[in-house]
């Protein structure tokens, strides 16, 4: 046989480092593709979450104001007056002409008002404060 008859040889034009190189890249381009969906997943995961806990907060919060307005309701000053009345108090029912109003006092005049003999606690620290 001769030289020209023989099948020409296969040749690899890449080499085994290039292909190693290009198989990690491949493999670390997957895994952070990966890492990026899992992190993508759990936000989303914990943003499910925290509307339901916000939903579940309304809620209470509905709650807690229907059972303040059932409180305002039950204790108004007739319901109080009658549940007083069926438990047999000797508690009774204020009179409007027996309520003593006072009117307001200027700050001036409450100021030029004179201390009393017996000074209160507060005036005994403001004189030691003063006449250090």
């Amino acid at each position: 046989m001769s030289n020209n008859t023989r099948r020409p040889a296969y040749r690899n034009r890449l080499s085994v480092a290039s292909l190693t190189v290009a198989t990690l890249l491949c493999i670390t381009l997957a895994s952070a593709f990966i890492a990026f969906v899992v992190s993508r997943n759990r936000l989303a995961a914990l943003a499910d979450e925290q509307r339901r806990i916000e939903h579940q907060i309304a809620l209470f919060h509905q709650e807690i104001h229907a059972l303040e307005k059932r409180i305002d309701t039950s204790l108004n000053r007739d319901k109080v007056h009658e549940r007083l009345t069926a438990g047999g108090t000797f508690l009774k029912p204020i009179e409007p002409a027996s309520i003593i109003s006072l009117s307001r006092m200027d700050t001036s005049e409450a100021v030029a008002t004179t201390p009393s003999l017996n000074p209160t606690v507060a005036q005994t620290l403001v004189n030691t404060k003063t006449s250090r």
